[in-house]
């Protein structure tokens, strides 16, 4: 339950990042292969 809520805490918090366009990370990172297709970040990304 713990790992359940935990992983839904990281996803929210990697979609503002998406949303903000601040992530540093890889859409594959995130969501996995099969995550938002849509999405496109750019590799040199990072926290402004």
């Amino acid at each position: 339950m713990e790992d359940e809520l935990l992983d839904f805490k990281i996803e929210q918090e990697a979609e503002k990042r998406i949303e903000n366009g601040h992530s540093k990370y890889s859409e594959e990172d995130i969501f996995g292969k099969d995550g938002l297709k849509n999405v496109k970040l750019d590799e040199n990304d990072g926290w402004e």
